[in-house]
């Protein structure tokens, strides 16, 4: 079931989040892939950057499913949901300013939720060359 009635300052703009009732099954997350890391490394770009806006939330990077060409990567939003599966609550937004048609993912620009981010890519790393070998 689709929720996406709240509005809340993303990246200084109004946006609307979404949000849906969880379908999710026990099935364990599909994260350790080429894809998935693609994806994080895009999520992460501006990790460095000291902007951070005074009022709501600030994201890092933010990508929307027209940049899946760009990134070498077919279905984002599987990828995403994936992902949702491992991270940790209130990190990883869906949404779309006001002012827009295209829905994008960012995470919150949180010391915590880039470690989190930082250390996965890691893990992902390893067992990408493992498998690889």
């Amino acid at each position: 079931m689709r929720e996406h009635k709240q509005t809340v300052l993303i990246n200084g703009k109004e946006s609307e989040i979404f949000y849906r009732k969880s379908r999710a099954n026990n099935e364990a997350p599909k994260v350790f892939t080429e894809d998935v890391l693609k994806v994080i490394n895009e999520l992460l770009i501006f990790k460095d950057s000291p902007l951070k806006y005074p009022k709501g939330i600030t994201t890092l990077n933010t990508i929307t499913s027209w940049d899946e060409k760009r990134i070498g990567i077919k279905r984002l939003s599987n990828k995403i949901i994936q992902l949702r599966k491992i991270l940790p609550d209130s990190c990883l937004y869906t949404f779309k300013p006001l002012d827009e048609k295209e829905w994008r993912y960012g995470v919150s620009k949180e010391p915590k939720y880039i470690k989190f981010l930082e250390d996965l890519r890691e893990q992902i790393l390893k067992q990408i060359s493992k498998h690889k070998k």
